[in-house]
């Protein structure tokens, strides 16, 4: 079990690590060493809580405040475990029945019925495909990467699957699958690559135009288009700070 009193050099690290990591935000590597002495104020404010293996890190200090030790991108009311490192999955066969895919996980604007049948007439014919990749929160199994993999599979008969399964909640099965279209054999059209940026956006409204461009795998001008959209049309809050 994690104890909070225990992580404050891990969690220091892992903030100091991500903002050297950031290439929109490299100005805020420089303050990576005043990160860990902000390590106890952020504790005075924030709480741990033990899931399993996946811990979840709550920040509560400095909210949308001028003088928060904390870059723009990590002000405002975001859940920090967004960022947190997930556990190392383990591929199983999963029963289809298990696996939730009506949770919102589906980024694309539409599954593909041709991709579909290629992929059962492919699998009929012996081909293995990678498993698919599923977050599991102990309660419910997430379906992050492999729509049409499985479908294909249920179109078949078929009632189990091979899948990569990480602990981790529907937030983070989510943010898998925002970019995992983006380098997988189907590629997204311009309207899917649109259409995650959206979802990123209503989901997380605070988070930076650069971070959200980076978790997508989409460029910071279509996730700024697509900002302006969702705040003109009132959908999305205007953000105090956006980069």
């Amino acid at each position: 079990m994690w104890k909070a009193g225990k992580q404050d050099k891990a969690v220091s690290d892992q903030l100091s690590d991500f903002s050297k990591n950031s290439d929109t935000d490299q100005s805020h590597a420089e303050n990576a060493e005043s990160w860990r002495s902000q390590t106890e104020t952020i504790h005075k404010h924030s709480y741990y809580y033990a899931n399993s293996s996946l811990i979840s890190f709550h920040a509560k200090t400095h909210s949308n405040q001028s003088d928060s030790p904390l870059p723009p991108i990590w002000r405002g009311p975001t859940n920090i475990a967004f960022f947190m490192t997930i556990p190392p999955s383990e591929t199983q066969s999963l029963s289809i029945d298990l696996i939730d895919i009506y949770g919102g996980t589906q980024t694309r604007v539409a599954t593909s019925d041709d991709a579909i049948e290629s992929y059962a007439d492919e699998m009929e014919r012996g081909a293995v495909f990678p498993p698919i990749t599923v977050f599991y929160d102990g309660s419910k199994h997430w379906l992050a990467d492999g729509f049409h993999r499985l479908l294909a599979v249920k179109r078949n008969g078929g009632t189990e699957i091979p899948a990569e399964v990480q602990a981790g909640s529907r937030t983070d099965a989510l943010r898998h699958a925002l970019g995992a279209n983006a380098t997988n054999g189907l590629y997204r059209t311009n309207a899917d690559k649109r259409n995650v940026a959206d979802i990123a956006l209503r989901e997380w409204p605070d988070l930076s135009n650069a971070f959200i461009a980076e978790v997508c795998k989409v460029s910071g001008e279509l996730v700024r288009n697509v900002r302006t959209d969702l705040t003109k049309r009132g959908e999305i809050a205007k953000a105090e700070i956006v980069t």
